[in-house]
């Protein structure tokens, strides 16, 4: 019987494929209007990506040597930043279907959330490469930075 981590991965190229075949399926329909049907392909491309990405660093979590360690910070690293990316993508097709291009210019909840998805792909690569919040060990496991750390356990005493 196989153990977990080879299921996992399994389950994560499968949804890969799958995602990889419905932006495919829908890049070749005509059923939507041209700009529905973009921010669809691009949710799903970006999916497809995402769940590869997890899957590679599964692969090479615990992976004893230097590539192994960077393979994990990489794929890590673009799972957190295309979570943010799907998330936008996801934002503007609701906003296609809900509003004119007009209101969508206009409206400040609308780009509110785009300031908000750029902080939060900009948070990702400054944690990255500095360490400031969260930052991510060749074995996989995301650790809270020590700065964090010490202000946790200052709440707890």
């Amino acid at each position: 019987m196989p153990d977990d981590k080879v299921l996992q991965v399994a389950i994560l190229i499968w949804g890969c494929v799958f995602c990889a075949i419905a932006a495919l399926c829908i890049f070749l329909s005509s059923n939507y209007d041209r700009e529905k049907r973009r921010y669809l392909i691009l949710m799903e491309s970006f999916a497809s990506l995402l769940l590869l990405m997890d899957a590679m660093a599964h692969i090479f979590s615990g992976y004893p040597e230097v590539p192994g360690s960077v393979m994990v910070c990489i794929s890590s690293f673009l799972v957190f930043l295309l979570s943010d990316v799907f998330l936008l993508c996801f934002h503007i097709y609701v906003c296609v279907y809900l509003f004119s291009k007009k209101e969508r210019r206009t409206l400040k909840r609308v780009k509110a959330r785009y300031v908000i998805a750029a902080a939060g792909a900009a948070f990702v690569v400054i944690s990255q490469f500095t360490h400031w919040y969260y930052y991510i060990d060749g074995d996989e496991s995301g650790n809270v930075s020590a700065d964090k750390q010490r202000g946790q356990d200052k709440g707890k005493t």
